[in-house]
């Protein structure tokens, strides 16, 4: 079998206030060519639905599979990827308070990318350059 190619992807989102008018980024960093930047925005949102929007937008830039270092500053993210997010689909998209996922449409793509790309998932600070983008501080490039 061969091996999957590897790229490392940097998220960020934010909201003024939250919730409010947000934004979110992603930076890829691929072996063999220049940095890929993406961003985006939504009129009104919260911050933990900038940061899963930024993860699921740039996983689903990725035209084939990939091994992907996914880097987040995100509790939010990151837990629901690695703990919750099984649950959630076994538990038809309901907390176990039996209430209904938040931004359950991003989860669900995520399920669809996390199923389609081998994913480590580092938390801790992203780039500035990453964080910048998310709030409009820096235009994309």
């Amino acid at each position: 079998m061969t091996p999957l190619p590897t790229i490392t992807i940097y998220t960020d989102g934010a909201c003024h206030p939250n919730p409010g008018p947000g934004g979110w980024a992603a930076i890829l960093l691929h072996l063999d060519r220049d940095p890929q930047e993406l961003s985006g925005a939504e009129q009104f949102a919260t911050n933990n639905r900038m940061e899963l929007r930024a993860a699921v937008e740039g996983l689903r830039s990725l035209d084939t599979p990939y091994q992907v270092e996914l880097h987040t500053d995100s509790k939010y993210l990151k837990e629901g990827i690695t703990t919750w997010l099984p649950q959630w689909e076994q538990n038809n998209w309901q907390t176990s308070q039996k209430e209904a996922v938040k931004n359950q449409d991003l989860w669900q793509s995520l399920a669809v990318q996390q199923r389609r790309h081998l994913m480590a998932i580092v938390g801790g600070a992203t780039t500035a350059t990453s964080g910048e983008m998310a709030l409009g501080e820096r235009p994309c490039q």
